[in-house]
């Protein structure tokens, strides 16, 4: 409403300096309108089926979509701005899990933050509306990380909570002592079973269940040496951690050597998968990954070769791909108008999407 001033002041300003009344009074007439403009815009919202729903009303409406919907598994996720990839990267194997599954999340923030899916979300920031979670059809609760809250969602005893991890690797936190507040410990293979028992942090064998790396189903076993023109080397090293162990990455210490080393084999195609938080506590872990990727930069400058040229069908493949998966709202829609018209997906999308 302040802005609704600005040509009441612009005009009165006109009038100081021109000596003329008529730039005050037609500033003054402006802000006026649009003043009025405003308030009757902010009335309309004060009528009856403008109003925003209330705790009540939404609660009530919770209980009986819980019901209706009877979910069976969910994944449960709490955390900070930079940690949406830790759920994003469980999406696929939860939605192809049998079942209804449920997303369950504690901050709004990281609602638009997830990636694409059609599994249903809900965001329950109140420890007292989490709660309600304990009258539901709810079995397993997926927990791919640790975090302050996730101690508050412990508490419900008819849900079976596991631990997943959002990825496994020789640091501490992948044998962390709150493991052991969980029913069940999910882990990749034998290597993770074994680095809990040496850690000893209170973890149970019986507790620890291998189920391999969901992430991963979709690359196939190695059939032999590789018949094509290029053997591809992926190079993933995991971020330097919050300990300060110079052990936690190669990147600082061997990552340049390595890339450099791959990037001279004319027969090497060099794929490249930096933690996302790279960096963030160790200047020398952002400062090497730079180097890195300029390092492929470079190559691929050098390796370029004529691209084909444009396929109707690419085209027309590309455009198909956005529609399903771009949602249309309008320009200042904010947060909640955009999940009031987040609409469900269409029949068949994941499907066509794959």
């Amino acid at each position: 409403m302040l802005v609704f001033g600005l040509p009441a002041t612009a005009g009165l300003t006109a009038t100081a300096v021109t000596g003329d009344p008529r730039h005050g009074a037609a500033g003054v007439a402006l802000a006026l309108l649009l003043t009025s403009a405003g308030l009757c815009a902010l009335l309309l919202r004060l009528l009856p089926g403008r109003r925003p729903a209330g705790e009540r009303e939404v609660l009530d409406w919770f209980d009986a979509w819980l019901a209706e919907y009877r979910p069976t598994v969910g994944l449960y996720f709490s955390g900070g701005l930079s940690s949406a990839y830790q759920a994003n990267m469980w999406l696929e194997p939860l939605a192809g899990l049998g079942g209804r599954p449920l997303i369950v999340l504690r901050e709004r923030f990281m609602v638009p933050r997830l990636a694409a899916t059609d599994i249903p979300v809900v965001c329950l920031p109140k420890v007292s509306t989490l709660m309600r979670l304990e009258q539901s059809t709810l079995q397993v609760l997926i927990h791919p990380s640790n975090s302050g809250k996730t101690s508050q969602v412990l508490r419900i005893p008819t849900i079976k909570h596991t631990f997943v991890n959002h990825g496994e690797s020789d640091k501490l936190s992948s044998c962390n002592p709150y493991a052991k507040a969980y029913d069940e410990v999910w882990v990749a293979g034998p290597a993770a079973r074994e680095r809990y028992a040496l850690a000893e942090v209170g973890v149970e064998d019986k507790d620890v269940v291998e189920i391999g790396r969901p992430q991963l189903d979709a690359v196939r076993p190695c059939a032999g040496p590789p018949t094509g023109p290029y053997t591809t080397v992926l190079y993933a090293p995991t971020w330097e951690g919050w300990d300060g162990n110079p052990g936690n990455t190669s990147l600082v210490a061997a990552g340049e050597n390595l890339v450099r080393a791959l990037l001279a084999d004319p027969g090497v195609r060099l794929l490249y998968k930096p933690h996302p938080l790279t960096g963030s506590v160790d200047p020398r872990a952002g400062a090497a990954d730079r180097r890195v990727r300029e390092l492929i930069r470079a190559a691929n400058r050098e390796r370029s070769a004529p691209r084909p040229a444009p396929s109707a069908e690419l085209a027309s493949r590309t455009a198909e791909l956005d529609r399903l998966t771009t949602a249309a709202f309008r320009a200042g829609a904010d947060q909640v108008e955009r999940m009031l018209a987040q609409s469900a997906p269409e029949p068949g999308r994941a499907a066509a999407v794959a």
